[in-house]
C-alpha cells in the first residue's frame, strides 16, 4: 500500500564541499534527480516532500520541473505527490518543517540525505519491509576497518570492530513517532533520526546497505559518485542494485483450506457463489494466498505467514487481496518484473470453468499498479481430486501456484 513519504533534505549549506552541492549535477543530471528516480520507482511512495534552504526554493522548483518533463521511465509517475519546502537552519529543523508538510494519508516517513545520489530501489525496498515491521530502522554498514576514538590527534581508545557500524540515510520511522521525538529534542542537537527516536526509547533496526551509499562531502567525492553512476549504467538501470545472480528466478506457492457453510467461497479476488466457503483467519483465497508464497519465495523474502501470521486479529477476515499488494510490492521493489503466473486449482464440487476468464482478468488487475500482464500471461486451471482425500470429498479446496520473475537490471540489449 502507499502509505510512506519521503523527506530528502537538501537544504545544507556544503561548508565541507564549499559550495550547495546538492545543486551538482552528476553524469550530465541535477544531483537531486538521482534519488527521486528510486523513491518514485518505490510503489509504496506516495509523497516526496523536497526540503531546501530558502534562497533555492527557484532552483528546486525548476530542478523539480526538468524531473517531471524528462523521459526516465520513473518520472511520469503522475500519482506522486511532490512538495517543495523551505529548509531551517539545522538540518534537524528542516526534517520538522518537512513533517508538517506530509500527507495525512502517509504512515510512515523516510528521511534522506540528497547528498547521497547513489541510494539504490532495493535499499529503499528492505528499508521499507523493516519500517513496517519494527517501526522505525536505519540504512547502514558494519564497520570493515579498525576503528579507534581520537582526542586532539591522538587516539585514546580501541573499539571492537564487530560493535560498530556505519549510519547513512535513509532513516525511517512511524511519522507521528518521528514528530514526538523532535518535538522531545527541542534545542539539544540531534545528528540524525536514530539519534532523536533512541532519545525518547523507540528502538531502531538496523537495515544493512552498501557501501556505494556514499555521502559527497568533501572535493572529489562527486568524480567517485560518477564513476559508480556510470558502472551501473553500463550493467543495468541504477535504480536497482540487484547486478548479480540469475536473470531469472522462479517461485513455487501452495495452500489449502477446509470449506464449511455459512463462508464466502473467494477465489483471486472473485467471490464464487456456493454453498461453502473456505475456513480460514482471513477471507481464506487459495490462489492469492498461494501466489503470494510464489512471489515471496521467488524474490527470497520468505512466505506469507512471516508476512501475515494467522494469529494477528489485523488479517481477520482481511480480503486477501491486501496480501498480495504486499506480495507484488516486496517483489517489484526487490528489483523484479513478473513475467507469468501458472496456476492449478483441486477442487470437487464447485465448478469453476464459468468464473476462469473473470478470475485471470482480476488477478491482472489487482497486479496492474505493478506490472502490466498480458491476457496470456496468467492461467488458471481447474482440476478435480476424482473423490481422493479431503478435496475428493468437496471438503477441501487446494491451489499450487507458479511464477517466473525477471531481474529489471538486465540491460534491453542482452534480452532475447
Amino acid at each position: 500500500m502507499r502509505d510512506f513519504a519521503v523527506i530528502l533534505a537538501a537544504a545544507g549549506a556544503g561548508r565541507r564541499f564549499g559550495a550547495r552541492k546538492q545543486l551538482l549535477e552528476l553524469l550530465g543530471r541535477p544531483m537531486i534527480h538521482h534519488s527521486l528516480d528510486v523513491f518514485a520507482s518505490v510503489y509504496d511512495v506516495l509523497q516526496i516532500v523536497l526540503v531546501m534552504a530558502p534562497e533555492d526554493l527557484e532552483g528546486g522548483a525548476r530542478i523539480v520541473a526538468s524531473w517531471r518533463a524528462s523521459s526516465g521511465q520513473h518520472s511520469s509517475r503522475d500519482d506522486l505527490i511532490m512538495t517543495l519546502v523551505a529548509g531551517g537552519a539545522r538540518r534537524q529543523d528542516s526534517v520538522r518543517r518537512g513533517l508538517d508538510r506530509i500527507s495525512s494519508s502517509a504512515k510512515y516517513v523516510l528521511v534522506h540525505d540528497a547528498a547521497r545520489p547513489l541510494l539504490t530501489r532495493e535499499e529503499v525496498g528492505r528499508m521499507v519491509e523493516a519500517t513496517r515491521r519494527e517501526g522505525a530502522s536505519v540504512l547502514g554498514t558494519p564497520a570493515l576497518d579498525s576503528v579507534k576514538r581520537v582526542v586532539d590527534g591522538e587516539i585514546v581508545e580501541e573499539l571492537a570492530r564487530d560493535q560498530v557500524w556505519l549510519v547513512q540515510t535513509p532513516q525511517s520511522a512511524v511519522v507521528e513517532t518521528l514528530r514526538r521525538a523532535y518535538d522531545a529534542a527541542g534545542d539539544t542537537e540531534m545528528t540524525d533520526e536514530a539519534s532523536a527516536l533512541r532519545r525518547i526509547g523507540v528502538r531502531v533496526a538496523l537495515v544493512e546497505g552498501s557501501r556505494e551509499n556514499l555521502k559527497i562531502t568533501k572535493r572529489g567525492d562527486e568524480a567517485l559518485a560518477e564513476a559508480i553512476l556510470r558502472a551501473r549504467r553500463e550493467s543495468g538501470p541504477a535504480t536497482c542494485s540487484i547486478q548479480s545472480g540469475p536473470m531469472y528466478r522462479t517461485g513455487l506457492g501452495y495452500d489449502n483450506h477446509r470449506l464449511v457453510t455459512g463462508r464466502s467461497f473467494w477465489l483471486g479476488g472473485v467471490q464464487i457463489p456456493a454453498p461453502v466457503g473456505e475456513d480460514a483467519h482471513s477471507d481464506g483465497d487459495v490462489l492469492i494466498h498461494a501466489l503470494c508464497d510464489a512471489l515471496y519465495g521467488a524474490a527470497g523474502r520468505g512466505d506469507i505467514g512471516e508476512h501475515f501470521a494467522d494469529t494477528d486479529e489485523r488479517w481477520k477476515d482481511r480480503p486477501s487481496a491486501h496480501f498480495l499488494e504486499h506480495a507484488a510490492c516486496t517483489a517489484r521493489n526487490a528489483g523484479y518484473r513478473l513475467l507469468n503466473i501458472d496456476a492449478t486449482v483441486l477442487l470437487e464440487k464447485i465448478k469453476l470453468s464459468p468464473h476462469k476468464r473473470q478470475v485471470s482478468e482480476h488477478l491482472r488487475g489487482l497486479l496492474k499498479p505493478f506490472w502490466d500482464l498480458p491476457e496470456d500471461a496468467v492461467s488458471i486451471k481447474a482440476k478435480t481430486k476424482e473423490r481422493c482425500d479431503s478435496v475428493g470429498r468437496g471438503e477441501a479446496v487446494e491451489a499450487f501456484v507458479t511464477v517466473l520473475l525477471e531481474r529489471l537490471d538486465v540491460p534491453v540489449e542482452k534480452v532475447k
